[in-house]
Parts: C-alpha cells; structure tokens; sequence
C-alpha cells in the first residue's frame, strides 16, 4: 500500500494492534523487557504488517480470486479516513475496501468491470447496511 497527499495529510493516525500472544500458553511471544507498561494497550503498526494473510479459506471467500482481508481495509480507514470523507476504489472487486468505509462512516464512489463483481458488491453493502443500522437500533 503507498500513502500519497499533497502536502501534509489532512488525516495520518498510527493505530496501535494488541501485542502477539502464543497460541499455546497466551504469554506474549517477544520481550519488551522494561517497556511492558507502554505495550500494555498495544503497540503501534509497524510499516510491515506481518499479522495478516490473504483470505482463502472457501467459508470466508466472496469471490474466487484472491481477496483482501477486511482488517487490512479497516487498517487503512482508520489510518487515513475521517467520517463523512469520500472513499474512491476503481477496482473494487468484492467491495471489501467499501464495506470498510460503511463500518467507518465514510462514502465511497467505486467501480469494477465484471458484473459478477457489481452484483457482489450490492449485496455485501447491503448485508453491511443491515448489520450496521441493526447495531444502531440495539
């Protein structure tokens, strides 16, 4: 992912991730040795995010390509977006980069060529809608 902004950015947020944890014994899986009380809340997102993977499991799939992982997405709202403000994706595929500027109050203006693609992305948006107006009423 690259970052382009024409001067300073109007939104540049570093958001901090919980610290990795074995899987086994839950304890943390690199020493922060004196600095345990500021990693406490987390640790900020270093330039390499190596905690995620493409999605590829068949339960998880929208489509048969590969797609992106919503976290990813969600990363890059919170880093970079601010409510109200417009998400443009040219190529948006299954709608993963849209649904995460739905969950982030953003708007969006996309598009894709194949219509299988189109369809999708209707749908997700509004499996989305619904899931995001029913949080509201609870």
């Amino acid at each position: 992912l690259l970052y382009f902004t024409k001067g300073e950015p109007a939104q540049f947020t570093r958001p901090k991730i919980p610290i990795q944890k074995c899987r086994h014994c839950k304890l943390p899986i690199r020493d922060y040795g004196g600095y345990k009380a500021f990693v406490a809340k987390g640790v900020n997102l270093s330039d390499i995010w190596d905690d995620l993977s493409p999605v590829r499991h068949k339960h998880k799939k929208t489509r048969q390509a590969n797609e992106l992982p919503p976290t990813l997405l969600e990363r890059v709202m919170q880093i970079s977006g601010h409510p109200h403000g417009i998400v443009v994706d040219p190529f948006a595929g299954s709608g993963a980069s849209l649904v995460a500027a739905l969950g982030s109050g953003m708007h969006f203006v996309a598009n894709d060529r194949e219509p299988s693609y189109y369809r999708l992305m209707v749908k997700r948006l509004t499996h989305g809608a619904r899931i995001r107006k029913k949080g509201n009423d609870t």
